[in-house]
Parts: structure tokens; sequence; C-alpha cells
């Protein structure tokens, strides 16, 4: 009797472990020991999201991974932009001065500095610098009016995952000039002109050595004095708003002056030709060049350009004709008779 009262006893408590087992479930997992446990808050971001395409200048890189560019050198009419590092970032910098892209967008980061050099008879407009990220273009902010030479300054561009191509970009009379964002170096068409100095966009000579011609007024022969302020070698005209006819070609233009010690005298565009070392001989365009009426109250000086090889290193400036435009009395101007012709080397630096 003892013993089946024990058998029952062992039974109903076998029973029990089964019955709890089977409340609980056979597979539940065991719960992890040092498990971490989900956030319950996260921090609002408190800086500016930019939309792509949009570009800001950036005072703080903090959270930009950048690389060195070798070769960044961009330029444009006066302007020469020298890329300096670029790279990509989520978020830069902190607090309510931080930076990212919008959904799934990121952020591409550049430094650049900038040199102007400033010339006296500017084509209308400024250069644009922008960045284009395939069709959509944004102009770099204030870049015209605050960029202070060979400071760098630093730019960030909210770019899509799915983009093709970034570029920065600058344009000026209908020239384009690239920098690839994304590889890291310059793209597209490089006219030699722009990119012959090492410093700067032009290549000039001053100060050439004086030459003349007689002319004939009123009876007297006057020696008309011809000076070349300066012989400049750039892609861009110094009048009007002609490129040259191929990225291997440039302008080569003169600031001319005549000065006939009692009369003033102009000679026709007609009457100049250049003719560089090797004998080719070069008539100077009329959309590029301007020649003066004689004034009385100053020595009018003529704007003469010649299409040239981009790499011309020395030639001769040449003037002469029959007859140039000469003051004859206090307001009369009419030609006159004009002998032997003026002649003026120049020579430009190679860089």
């Amino acid at each position: 009797m003892v013993q089946r009262t024990r058998r029952c006893r062992v039974a109903a408590l076998l029973l029990t472990a089964a019955l709890t087992v089977a409340a609980c479930g056979d597979d539940a997992p065991a719960p992890a020991k040092n498990q971490p446990r989900p956030p319950t808050s996260t921090k609002a971001f408190d800086g500016t999201t930019l939309q792509p395409g949009e570009v800001v200048h950036v005072d703080n890189l903090d959270g930009a991974r950048l690389h060195q560019v070798r070769d960044g050198v961009v330029r444009s009419f006066e302007t020469s932009v020298e890329v300096t590092e670029f790279g990509t970032a989520t978020q830069l910098g902190s607090g309510d001065a931080a930076y990212r892209a919008d959904g799934n967008a990121g952020l591409l980061v550049f430094s650049m500095t900038t040199e102007r050099n400033e010339r006296e008879t500017p084509l209308e407009g400024d250069v644009v610098a922008a960045v284009s990220v395939d069709d959509t273009q944004r102009e770099l902010p204030d870049f015209s009016s605050t960029e202070a030479d060979g400071e760098q300054t630093s730019y960030a561009v909210a770019v899509p995952k799915d983009r093709t191509a970034v570029t920065l970009d600058l344009k000026y009379s209908g020239a384009v000039q690239s920098f690839d964002l994304l590889d890291g170096k310059p793209t597209g068409e490089r006219p030699d002109a722009l990119y012959r100095a090492d410093r700067g966009t032009v290549v000039y000579q001053e100060g050439l050595t004086p030459s003349q011609y007689d002319v004939e007024v009123g009876g007297q022969t006057y020696t008309n004095e011809i000076t070349v302020g300066r012989a400049e070698l750039g892609y861009f005209p110094l009048r009007g708003h002609e490129m040259p006819s191929s990225d291997d070609k440039a302008w080569l233009s003169m600031w001319v002056g005549q000065d006939a010690k009692g009369t003033t005298c102009a000679a026709p565009l007609s009457a100049y030709r250049f003719t560089d070392a090797d004998g080719t001989a070069y008539q100077p365009t009329q959309s590029a060049s301007e020649v003066p009426e004689p004034s009385l109250l100053d020595t009018p000086v003529a704007v003469i350009a010649f299409e040239v090889p981009a790499d011309l290193a020395k030639g001769t400036l040449t003037i002469g004709a029959p007859q140039v435009t000469c003051q004859v009395s206090t307001s009369t101007y009419t030609p006159v008779p004009a002998h032997g012709t003026a002649t003026i080397d120049v020579t430009l630096p190679a860089s």
C-alpha cells in the first residue's frame, strides 16, 4: 500500500513538470546574457540638409575623407582655379553648423585656391564657377565677389548615389573648362594657350624697342614713332568675343601707339603684319582688333590682334602703308603720304 502511494506521488510530479514545459513552449529561446538593448531615443540632426545638386561653402571639413590632387588647375579668362583635394562625407561638422545630404544622397567635398589677373579691357560678364551634377548645375556661392587670391576655400555638394558625372566648371564667353570631381583630374578640351604659363592665363612681353616711319604733313616730314606697350599671347581676345579657331591657336594682341611729334597719326589695320621666326606671315583679325582715329587730346593706342599658334615664341611686327591718317589742322584728319616701315621684334617667354 505504501509503495502504491509513492508511485502515485512520483507520477503526479512528472505530470506537473510536463504540463509546465508544455505551457512555456518547447521551442522558446533562453534569454541571452548581456544582450544590448535597443535605443530608446535618437539625437535629432540640428544642421542643414542639402538637396541633390545643392552646393554650399563650408569651413569645417570634419567628417570628410579627402584625397590630394596632383594636377588640379583649371583656367578661364583672367582666372586660375586649382583644386587641391576632394573626397566624400556622410556628414560635415557638428551641431547647427553641420551638413548632410537628403535621403540616400551623399556629400562630395572639395577644396580649391583661386588666382585672378586683372586686365585693363575685360570682355563683358564675369567668370562663372559652377558644380554640375549630371544635368543639374549650381553656381559656387559668391565666387566672383569674395574669393581672395591664394586663399583656400572648400565646398560641399549633395550628390545622389546613382550620379554619373560631377564636374567643377569655369564658364566665360562660351568657353567651358572642367575638373572631374569623381576622378580627381581635369576633363574635356584644354586650349594650349590657357595652360602655357606656369601661373596666370597669358604670356607677354613689355617694354619692346620702338621703331618708326615717316609721314608728310603740309609739306613737312615728321618722324612717326611706333611703340608697343605690351605684346600678349592668350586664349581670350582683348577686343570682341571671337575665340581662336582651334585649341592649338591663340590671340597675339598688341597695344600700339603712334606719335609723330607735332601731329598725331593712325595707320589702317591693313598696314600691320606679323611674321614668325619660321617666316610665316599673319594678317590682323578685324573682329579682335581696334584702330582708333587720331585725337587732339592724347596719343591713340590701337589694339592689333593676330591668330597664331599657341606655342609661338618669336616674331616681328611690321607697320607700313603708302598712306596713313594724320591731323593736318585743328580738327581735320586726312590721309597723307607715309614712307618706310616700322619693325618691332617680339619675344615671348616659354611659360
